[in-house]
């Protein structure tokens, strides 16, 4: 094989989707294990390089290019389209017929085995608790958004390219979801670092859109029944933390 005929086959469209794929997982990963090197030994020199970058404008401007910036840019190359992301040629009527209450019903589940999950554990607040924590204070509603824009956009990335290489929406959309699994499990940082809640937590959510998406291709839809299910959830959680709290201090 020749290198212009290599050359050829990476230009190639399906291959060029499956390295920005495999390129955004290596970052994802790679990132992660140099969070757990720094954390393990961090008065080396490369621990305070990245604790001179720990700063919240960093963290919040190297996630949005992760997560917005990686999709966005292969929007731009053709590598993937608006339609298959769900974004443009929307079929509302359908979409609401199916999202509504599919997102309510999984709204419902999500409330009740958590709910239950309270009762019988109060200790498993803590797996939510730094996003509970700030989504009770003024304005955090807003953290909420900003992260569930963030997930829906990488995974609808991984959702659409699948989609484009296989023809077929129930492959694109649940072998997009298993590429997520993969990316949460090996992640090897701490449950409590993944920065959206724990893993647990943010698969379930990552199955609940991809069904939502599933039925209705409608990829602000299902960011809404995202956007829904983590405000209420975590609203359950911090009155929970918030009565747990009150309890102890009257004691």
């Amino acid at each position: 094989m020749t290198w212009e005929e290599i050359l050829a086959a990476l230009l190639d469209q399906p291959a060029q989707a499956l390295v920005w794929v495999l390129g955004s997982l290596a970052l994802y990963l790679g990132w992660a294990r140099l969070s757990v090197r720094v954390a393990r030994r961090p008065a080396d020199r490369l621990g305070r390089l990245i604790a001179i970058l720990d700063r919240p404008w960093a963290v919040e401007t190297g996630r949005s290019l992760y997560y917005v910036g990686i999709p966005y840019l292969a929007l731009l190359q053709g590598v993937i389209n608006p339609q298959v992301l769900g974004l443009t040629r929307l079929d509302w009527f359908v979409g609401l017929g199916y999202g509504l209450p599919l997102g309510a019903g999984a709204l419902i589940l999500c409330a009740l085995v958590w709910q239950r999950v309270l009762e019988a554990r109060p200790s498993a607040a803590a797996l939510l608790m730094n996003d509970a924590t700030r989504f009770a204070q003024p304005w955090g509603w807003s953290y909420s958004l900003v992260g569930v824009v963030y997930l829906q956009a990488h995974w609808a990335f991984y959702r659409a390219v699948f989609r484009l290489l296989s023809g077929d929406l129930y492959l694109g959309t649940f072998v997009g979801l298993g590429l997520v699994t993969l990316e949460t499990t090996l992640d090897p940082r701490p449950a409590a670092h993944l920065g959206r809640g724990d893993r647990l937590w943010r698969l379930n959510l990552a199955l609940v859109t991809a069904v939502i998406y599933f039925f209705t291709q409608n990829l602000w839809l299902t960011t809404a029944v995202h956007l829904t299910i983590e405000m209420a959830i975590l609203g359950l959680v911090s009155f929970r933390l918030q009565a747990s709290r009150g309890l102890r201090g009257e004691e």
